[in-house]
């Protein structure tokens, strides 16, 4: 993985957000990335995270300090929303109603890399997860059940540009077929 691919990533899926919004809504919803992260804020989540930042997650933060809206009304988190109000609300909120088999990822000391205000799916860093580069993988749950787990923000990224190509070519051709819709979701039926 180097920088070029995280680019062309980011780059690919604001292009799927748009086509499929255009398609969809028959308009387009703001995507704004944010300025580059600091070295500095960086090195405090890892502080906050107690592991290091998958290679390719600090690239991006590097490039694009968050994304606003990157999925629905979900922010891919700037290093500074860590300690916002509604973050913080958000964490409690998951956390009072935490009742899932699946242990709580924020009591493990998870970070959140994407929320979103009305969103019931989300993304944390994991740091009783370890990914090959020594990072903490990313975990993927919707509400409070995990959905999927993924070595690297790339293979995320990756996952997220299909789905959106999903969603496009079923715009463009109708209702995919159960292995379409499987695939989508990313069962490996």
């Amino acid at each position: 993985m180097d920088d070029s691919e995280i680019r062309t990533l980011i780059d690919a899926i604001g292009r799927a957000q748009q086509r499929y919004e255009s398609l969809a809504f028959d308009e387009e919803h703001p995507h704004a990335l944010g300025a580059p992260a600091s070295n500095e804020a960086i090195r405090s989540l890892e502080a906050r995270l107690g592991s290091l930042l998958p290679r390719d997650y600090r690239v991006f933060l590097r490039l694009h300090n968050g994304w606003q809206n990157f999925h629905a009304d979900g922010k891919l988190l700037a290093v500074e929303d860590q300690d916002s109000e509604w973050v913080k609300k958000k964490i409690k909120f998951w956390s009072d109603l935490w009742n899932s088999e699946d242990p709580n990822p924020f009591t493990r000391g998870a970070v959140p890399i994407m929320l979103g205000e009305s969103l019931h799916h989300f993304l944390v860093l994991d740091p009783t997860r370890v990914g090959p580069d020594g990072g903490a993988h990313i975990v993927e749950y919707d509400s409070m059940y995990e959905q999927k787990v993924y070595d690297s923000f790339t293979e995320y990224l990756r996952n997220e540009l299909n789905v959106l190509k999903g969603l496009i070519e079923r715009e463009l051709h109708g209702m995919p077929d159960e292995d379409d819709q499987n695939a989508l979701r990313g069962d490996q039926t």
